[in-house]
């Protein structure tokens, strides 16, 4: 052993790293955008970038005391959410930005029905996804998804009913990260998913009406994702059939720490 002595230089220098690697790590992690579907900035406004979104079979949703719904006003003191009105229902954002690298998305959501009728393939409850055409890997980014009929395999093993899954695609072909955690009808959540380039998605997910949380960490190969295409709130194309609420939608750029998520 050896005693250590720092001068006023040392402590300088050991000040400045620290500050440039916490103005870094929040520089890496970056709010694009944020839609709260209140009043307030304007229900399909933006409140934080400029991307208002243009709805396709989508009306507003009070939140009620009791009910589907009524644990997101506990836990993000908000009024307003929305729901699609019809089976190809969708927000399209106008001038987002988009990411080719990590992002996190978060969101809170209630699903009234995940079910399909037998023998059904090819059915995912689509929550948010950068996409300009449907599960063409051309012009698609990502989709944050609850897998509904099962079966797909893309890349990570086959998915399964009612499972988180985060569907990625760098241009070229797709890739399936499935989460291990199971989602039920009727219950509200918050949800949230984060991709870091480097080889890790990150799922986190918290049963509102319970206080139940899930974690999953799952390896992933995409070393960059696809620019092409457009930020959509649920998604107005066929296999995308999400039936119930969702509210806070945020789309960050970087990886959120846990203790940074809305909830």
């Amino acid at each position: 052993t050896f005693p250590l002595t720092l001068n006023a230089r040392h402590w300088t220098l050991i000040c400045v790293l620290f500050a440039w690697t916490n103005a870094n790590d929040q520089a890496q992690a970056e709010t694009l955008h944020h839609w709260r579907f209140e009043d307030s900035p304007g229900f399909l406004e933006d409140s934080v970038g400029s991307a208002t979104l243009s709805p396709r079979n989508v009306v507003p949703y009070e939140i009620p005391i009791d009910g589907p719904a009524s644990s997101f006003l506990a836990n993000s003191q908000n009024t307003g959410a929305v729901r699609p009105e019809a089976t190809l229902a969708g927000l399209l954002a106008n001038d987002s930005t988009s990411v080719d690298d990590s992002f996190t998305i978060e969101l809170f959501a209630n699903f009234d029905d995940l079910s399909v009728p037998a023998g059904t393939t090819n059915r995912r409850a689509v929550m948010a996804a950068q996409a300009e055409v449907p599960w063409e890997a051309s012009q698609f980014s990502w989709a944050f998804v609850v897998e509904m009929s099962g079966g797909w395999n893309a890349g990570r093993g086959q998915s399964q009913p009612r499972e988180l899954e985060l569907f990625l695609s760098n241009g070229a072909d797709f890739e399936l990260v499935p989460s291990g955690i199971f989602i039920e009808d009727n219950v509200d959540y918050f949800l949230s998913a984060s991709f870091d380039v480097q080889d890790t998605a990150r799922f986190y997910v918290e049963n509102l009406e319970s206080n139940d949380v899930m974690r999953a960490e799952v390896q992933h190969s995409r070393s960059s994702l696809n620019p092409d295409s457009v930020f959509n709130v649920f998604a107005p194309y066929s296999f995308a059939y999400f039936d119930g609420v969702i509210d806070e939608v945020r789309f960050s750029r970087g990886v959120l720490d846990e203790s940074d998520l809305l909830i």
